[in-house]
């Protein structure tokens, strides 16, 4: 006879099984039959050994307890039976779709749904019940229905979403437990017909502010924006509630003097955003904020461990979850980036990075991004392919380790052409710009260059140019990208938005402010995320005279 108990039970704890009720003994290292909440103790014998059990002599329903088994037994009056004391847990061995594939799970934006099977066994066959729990993230609209251990998700008709479910199967008193099932719902954003949703300024707006000016110096992470304004050493953060951002409040540095020009490079991740200061306390610094509901508290300052005065730390950052990386263009005469790491709320210092083959001048650190194990480092002022032509180099981190996996140059790459001024990856996939490429025999036209990864080699997919006409237009003089989308300002008044299908891209869209000025300096910085597409326009003149701006594009 098997009787299911409770896995790791305490002493003192109760079961009921057929109408008894049984009680766990530590001392005695077995669960006791208790009559009328009376512990029958009289009924109970102890053995060291099977041998030792009487064989005649003991009335039906005696138990008996034998040491060198761990087991309870019960007799029938003619023999002794041995009642298993199984408390083992019920096992999921898969969670899959129809497809038989496993986490991640990707959503069909046509509305198809996915249907998971979870696959599981309990040792003892006792029918098992199956649940889920939304793990982390938002549904957002998309549906679970389920029936016994088949759950269907059914995806919204229009909006992204990214989940986690995790799944359960018991016995009635033991669970098993799967891991977290990752699943995304992402709908191509069409951005040929892209409008502008907001203007943001800054409710504390004076002239000369110049909000958002700098390397980098706006971000947008789904409904939040950072928006550096390194005049008033701040950082602003923007919330969107429907398609309405509001100013939800100003952040500073705790040691902030005048002249640190914190906020000359901001990004954000999720609940996290890093500001950096190039010239606090000379040496250069960056700040790490994070936020609790509506709140943003400063968690850590963080500083190079080598650093020097004028090494403009912090000229460049980016936060990527528990990751951080941190430009300092001059450190050296080269220039370096490190990478910082989060365990719990503390930051520590993981690696320095610096390029193979560094010259002096060559600004690396001047751009920067990082994307779980790798990142990128722009050096605008490389010689390879002529005077000041640029590079950039990917590094990859094995362990705790980051090391140089490869440098990219342009295929067409010419003196002062600062390959390198802004850069970005994201997967498998990295974009790095050069505001001063020549093309087609036009000057200072810029273009973006992207390059895929295979395996550890990354290749030139595609030369971005755009439609713009005249010399010294500038193209990517900031970009950004996402996934099959890129934005690259023009530094003078228009974006350019591209997507990719396959291994093309594609100009879908050239667009300015509603009420841009050429000499607003609309694009000199721009970001994405989703369907949302963000540029600074640090001379707008709403608020005050070169106030500033920053304006909030949103693809249908």
């Amino acid at each position: 006879m098997a009787i299911n108990f409770p896995d790791s039970p305490v002493d003192g704890e109760e079961a009921i099984l057929a109408n008894n009720t049984w009680m766990y003994s530590t001392s005695k290292s077995a669960w006791l039959r208790l009559s009328r909440g009376v512990e029958t103790t009289a009924a109970l014998d102890v053995y060291p050994t099977i041998s030792e059990l009487p064989l005649s002599g003991v009335s039906a329903g005696k138990q008996a307890f034998v040491e060198s088994s761990n087991a309870l037994y019960i007799s029938n009056g003619s023999g002794w039976y041995s009642v298993t004391l199984v408390n083992t847990n019920p096992a999921i061995t898969s969670v899959q779709d129809a497809q038989t594939n496993t986490t991640p799970f990707t959503l069909a934006t046509d509305g198809t749904a996915t249907v998971i099977t979870i696959t599981a066994s309990d040792p003892e066959d006792v029918p098992l019940t199956y649940s889920y729990t939304v793990s982390s993230g938002s549904l957002n609209g998309s549906t679970v229905s389920q029936a016994d251990n088949v759950f269907t998700v059914t995806p919204h008709a229009s909006n992204d979403a990214t989940f986690e479910l995790t799944f359960t199967a018991t016995d009635g008193i033991n669970t098993a437990t799967s891991g977290a099932n990752s699943f995304t719902l992402v709908f191509l954003a069409d951005w040929t017909t892209t409008t502008q949703q907001q203007k943001l300024m800054i409710s504390d707006a004076a002239v000369n502010d110049f909000l958002g000016a700098g390397t980098g110096a706006i971000s947008i992470d789904d409904d939040y924006i950072v928006i550096g304004c390194y005049v008033k050493e701040a950082a602003y953060i923007f919330a969107r509630s429907g398609s309405t951002w509001t100013q939800q409040q100003k952040l500073t540095a705790s040691d902030g003097q005048s002249g640190d020009q914190f906020g000359k490079s901001v990004h954000i991740s999720g609940t996290s955003v890093i500001v950096g200061s190039e010239k606090n306390q000379s040496n250069g610094a960056a700040y790490i904020f994070t936020r609790s509901g509506s709140t943003w508290t400063q968690q850590q300052k963080l500083t190079a461990s080598d650093g020097a005065a004028s090494d403009y730390f912090g000229n460049s950052v980016v936060i990527d979850g528990d990751n951080a990386i941190i430009g300092a263009f001059l450190d050296g005469g080269s220039g370096s980036a490190y990478v910082f790491a989060r365990s719990g709320s503390t930051w520590t210092q993981q690696g320095k990075l610096t390029a193979s083959d560094a010259q002096s001048g060559d600004r690396f650190g001047i751009a920067v991004d990082i994307n779980n194990d790798y990142a990128i480092v722009g050096a605008s002022f490389e010689d390879a392919g002529g005077n000041q032509s640029g590079a950039a180099y990917i590094f990859v981190r094995s362990g705790s380790t980051w090391t140089q996996q490869q440098k990219l140059t342009a295929s067409d790459a010419g003196a002062s052409y600062y390959f390198g001024n802004s850069v970005a990856i994201d997967g498998d996939t990295a974009l790095v710009a050069s505001y001063w490429n020549d093309h087609d025999g036009v000057t200072r036209t810029g273009a973006g260059y992207v390059f895929t990864r295979s395996g550890s080699t990354w290749t030139q997919q595609q030369k971005l140019t755009s439609t713009l006409t005249g010399s010294s237009r500038q193209l990517g003089k900031w970009a950004a990208l996402e996934g099959d989308n890129i934005v690259m300002g023009s530094g003078k008044d228009k974006i350019v938005i591209y997507s990719r299908s396959g291994s093309t891209w594609t100009q879908d869209l050239i667009t300015e402010g509603d009420d841009t000025a050429y000499n607003d300096r609309f694009s000199f910085s721009v970001d994405i995320s989703g369907r949302s597409i963000i540029s600074s326009a640090e001379y707008e003149d709403e608020a005050a005279s070169n106030a500033g701006a920053v304006y909030v594009f949103i693809a249908s």
